[in-house]
């Protein structure tokens, strides 16, 4: 996988990493046994970000948070 530039404009965190992205984009890293990421898998994510495909690629995203529910 390439690496690319982003720059964040917010960011939050707990047990997983979520930020939005200048251009919309959101991306994720962490602890993804239970699927929390939203990557469709139930994968850890500790060496960098990834982005989130599916059905937000299509979206501008605008805020976000991270936490327990």
């Amino acid at each position: 996988m390439s690496e690319v530039e982003h720059r964040i404009v917010q960011v939050d965190a707990d047990y997983h990493v979520a930020a939005v992205t200048q251009s919309g984009k959101l991306l994720v890293g962490g602890r993804g046994e239970y699927g929390q990421l939203g990557l469709g898998d139930t994968e850890h994510r500790v060496d960098g970000m990834v982005e989130v495909g599916g059905a937000l690629s299509e979206q501008r995203v605008v805020g976000v948070s991270a936490g327990f529910a």
